[in-house]
């Protein structure tokens, strides 16, 4: 027997089906196309309008009925005899209604895990991630701190520590490496430049730790990311490798600057409105329902009341804004103003009074006590006969508090995007466990594929119906350029202005005559070049990422820098000959001046190494060129050489072949089916691609692709 089972909320419906329905899933894992992860499954069919359908659709048939809304997802699982064969939800997609057959059908779409771990992120941004227990002052004891991260084997002091994945700030979570971000306006004394060879360098004057920007280890990212879902990933795969771990995520701000915002704490909110919103000579409250940032969560967003709650004692400062529309057929000028107040009834200040098609706004900083409230009104000041407001924003815009990590992502990468990026990046396969489909499997392809177990599928073979075989690689594109996105920095620019691809471009050509057409693999994030500090010389052994302009006056000027991912290689010794001994300083560092600096890279090991992982898709050139005694300009494995050569050599390879066939499965042969298993046939070892339209709960004729093995024997 098949059954359908929804969950909303904690009531449980088990859906009535068509008794001479069936319902067939498809089954995928990725698209070879593409490389993109693919929900597990996904289908759409209809189920009747009973009255058990009815009630669980809230009669979304009837016009005067209550709507069924269309976005919502809900739980759902495929039961056969009562045994849960495949989970994942369902959505309401159309309504047939027959007035001559008096029939009314629902459609719906069941999906798989991956899909819906997508839908739950949405359209979420890195910036509003909650990462409040990272929350800290920015300082020099945490900064020095936070270099004893893994692999460091020394602490600011010098003294011998042993590496360990939790040493450092937070566990090694979060890192201050020393980067050149550049500088606004002229150096002085106040203002150093991470430069060397003059008075104003902070080899001679301390560095504000304001010039230090925050990194995020990649994995305490991803872990947050899925504890804001329903969703898990197995232990012990990709995410839990020594390497990942060594990783970390740039978290330098979301505007050209040369400093971390200290203001930028966790007590900052910003929340928008675009819808229109009638307003009258009363005051009435500035709508903005949605959360743009909020980490601690202090603003209430409606629907009644739109206030901020103080939290701390401390200085504040507020905006609020809108774009003011009315019309006027009267002798009167149609105006508006917006006003803060406090606890509702203390008016903190008026805006200016604006006219139609303008901007209105209203800004006030002062100290406030924790538990007063802030509020924005507007009110019409003028004559008109219709007035409207929209595009409407309150922002706490500076606040006492700790520094909130997350809100110096970029905002407009979001958390699906840097998902995204990590399983582009390394290949990685992400399939629901089959116990526990919650629970995803996340492994680079080259480690998952024939990972699983094997069957012998030769006796199901329908051989009755053609077989086809066929070159994998007819579905393949002539080219493929892997890139990361381009950024602006002079090193980045540079590069891409010489050799016309973004740094650690690669460009894969089947050589192929019979394939044409070209497509691309990319990330959002960038490339990280590096070249020697400014003032030092081309033998010099300091070298370290160069975030920033470069123009002929030889101003370093700050840029909005692309998210990046690169590895911490610890504190290295600063060993240069022009000067020697020399050292550098920080503002309040009780180590200071230091001999040794905090190094990111995009290599696992510094100097480079033959043995070392880097995070370019190909071995591009090192800018600090060849004249360092021991530190190579090429040498590591690319990402395309570690995680996707196997994998395009599998579809590319002239022996490569995909089998197309019909197989007489059932219910068993699916229940325990994973697309990392290892099917046999005839002699020879398949990996499953898909399975189509396959019947759930019978035993039936069903369509597989499997592409061939190459190269491979099974050991039991």
């Amino acid at each position: 027997m098949l059954q359908l089972r929804v969950q909303d909320g904690t009531d449980v419906y088990f859906l009535d089906l068509y008794e001479e329905a069936n319902i067939k899933l498809t089954l995928s894992i990725e698209d070879i196309t593409t490389a993109e992860a693919k929900s597990v499954f996904s289908r759409a069919f209809r189920v009747p309008a009973t009255g058990n359908n009815n009630q669980f659709f809230k009669h979304a048939f009837m016009i005067s009925g209550i709507d069924y809304d269309v976005t919502v997802k809900k739980p759902a699982a495929v039961l056969v005899n009562g045994a849960e064969f495949r989970s994942g939800h369902i959505r309401l997609q159309k309504i047939y209604w027959n007035g001559d057959q008096d029939k009314i059908d629902y459609e719906i779409i069941f999906l798989g895990e991956t899909r819906d771990f997508a839908s739950a992120l949405g359209d979420t941004s890195l910036c509003v991630l909650d990462l409040n227990a990272y929350t800290h002052t920015v300082n020099a004891p945490n900064i020095e701190l936070s270099w004893e991260a893994y692999p460091s084997n020394i602490d600011a002091s010098g003294t011998a520590i042993t590496p360990s994945y939790t040493n450092g700030l937070f566990n090694g979570d979060i890192l201050y490496p020393l980067v050149d971000f550049g500088l606004d306006g002229n150096p002085t004394s106040t203002n150093p430049r991470i430069a060397t060879g003059a008075s104003h360098d902070f080899t001679n004057n301390d560095l504000p730790v304001v010039r230090m920007k925050p990194m995020i280890r990649a994995k305490a990212i991803v872990d947050a990311i899925f504890n804001s879902t329903e969703y898990s990933y197995a232990p012990g795969g990709f995410f839990d490798t020594d390497e990942f771990k060594q990783m970390y995520v740039s978290a330098w701000g979301d505007e050209s600057s040369d400093r971390l915002d200290i203001n930028l704490s966790n007590n900052l909110c910003t929340y928008i409105g675009n819808q229109n919103q009638g307003i009258g000579p009363s005051n009435s409250y500035l709508e903005t329902p949605q959360l743009v940032i909020d980490p601690g969560s202090n603003f209430t967003a409606g629907p009644t009341v739109y206030e901020y709650t103080v939290p701390v004692t401390g200085t504040y400062q507020f905006r609020g804004e809108a774009l003011y529309l009315a019309t006027s057929s009267t002798t009167g000028a149609p105006a508006a103003r917006c006003r803060i107040y406090k606890n509702g009834s203390t008016l903190l200040e008026n805006g200016n009074q604006g006219g139609a098609g303008t901007i209105i706004s209203v800004t006030w900083s002062g100290g406030l006590t924790a538990g007063e409230t802030i509020q924005v009104y507007v009110q019409e000041t003028g004559v008109s006969d219709e007035a409207t407001i929209r595009d409407q924003q309150f922002k706490c815009q500076q606040a006492p508090g700790t520094l909130n990590v997350a809100s110096q992502f970029d905002c407009d990468y979001k958390q699906i995007d840097f998902i995204k990026d990590l399983l582009t990046t390394f290949r990685l396969v992400m399939a629901p466990d089959k116990i526990n489909p919650k629970e995803f499997i996340i492994e680079p392809w080259k480690d998952y594929i024939t990972s699983g177990d094997f069957y012998d599928w030769s006796d199901k073979l329908d051989r009755s119906k053609d077989m086809i075989l066929e070159p994998l690689f007819n579905s393949q594109t002539d080219i493929i350029y892997f890139d990361h996105g381009e950024d602006k920095d002079f090193l980045n620019q540079y590069h891409v202005d010489q050799y016309k691809y973004v740094y650690g471009h690669l460009e894969f050509d089947a050589g192929n005559d019979l394939l044409i057409g070209d497509r691309k693999i990319e990330t959002i994030w960038a490339p990280t070049p590096m070249t020697q500090i400014a003032g030092q010389g081309s033998s010099s052994d300091w070298i370290l990422p160069q975030v920033h302009t470069f123009d002929q006056e030889n101003a370093h000027l700050p840029i909005k820098p692309k998210t990046r991912l690169v590895y911490y290689n610890g504190l290295k010794p600063i060993t240069t000959t022009s000067p020697s001994n020399l050292t550098w300083r920080l503002q309040g560092g009780a180590n200071s001046p230091y001999n040794i600096y905090p190094l990111i890279s995009y290599s696992s090991e510094w100097p480079l190494q033959n043995s070392g992982q880097i995070l370019n898709w190909f071995n591009d050139i090192g800018y600090w060129g060849d004249n360092v005694s021991g530190y190579p300009a090429q040498a590591g494995n690319s990402l395309y050489n570690t995680y996707w050569a196997g994998y395009i050599s599998s579809l590319y390879d002239k022996n490569a072949r995909r089998l197309t066939a019909t197989f007489i499965l059932n219910n068993a042969d699916l229940q325990s089916f994973t697309f990392d298993d290892i099917i046999f046939i005839d002699g020879n070892y398949y990996r499953p691609e898909k399975i189509i339209d396959a019947p759930i709960g019978e035993r039936a004729q069903v369509k597989v692709q499997l592409i061939k093995l190459l190269n491979f024997r099974y050991r039991a």
